[in-house]
């Protein structure tokens, strides 16, 4: 994941880079006779390596375009992160705002602040002068006839059987 303007700059010339090398790769395999089946095969983790960047990429241009789409708890850390990188404020700007070193940001961010407290998240959209709001989504229905059905076995062999 791109968290900083920096890493997206190293992450945008990297993509660039891999773009001609791969473009070169399969010129190279071309003349060297090879089908398009083996150079697909050949080139499958670069390939998969380029996608991942574009990947990464592409969530931080989201971010920056505040397209958020909705999370769960599990997601939160991601969302706080985005929420940051929206916001056009660096770690250390985050860091000054929560009276925190630098360094327990990044630390932060890296582990996508898994096992975040409530507290913790508050204090972050207020330094970030954000607002989340939570919903609650119903469960799944599941009919109690089929779960009936679930537990006893199947409805259609219990019938055929009385």
């Amino acid at each position: 994941m791109i968290r900083t303007e920096k890493d997206y700059t190293a992450a945008t010339r990297e993509q660039a880079a891999m773009k001609d090398r791969l473009a070169r790769l399969r010129l190279l395999l071309q003349e060297q006779g090879y089908t398009e089946d083996v150079i697909a095969d050949l080139m499958d983790s670069e390939l998969a390596f380029a996608q991942q960047i574009g990947s990464d990429i592409e969530l931080y241009e989201q971010a920056l375009d505040r397209q958020f789409g909705k999370t769960n708890w599990e997601n939160i850390g991601l969302l706080l992160i985005n929420l940051r990188i929206a916001n056009n404020v660096k770690q250390r700007e985050l860091a000054d705002r929560l009276g925190v070193d630098e360094s327990v940001v990044s630390r932060d961010e890296r582990n996508e602040y898994r096992g975040i407290t409530v507290e913790r998240v508050q204090r972050i959209l207020q330094a970030l002068d954000e607002r989340v709001e939570l919903s609650v989504a119903p469960k799944p229905a599941v009919s109690s006839r089929l779960s009936m059905q679930t537990l006893s076995g199947s409805g259609a062999s219990n019938r055929a059987a009385s």
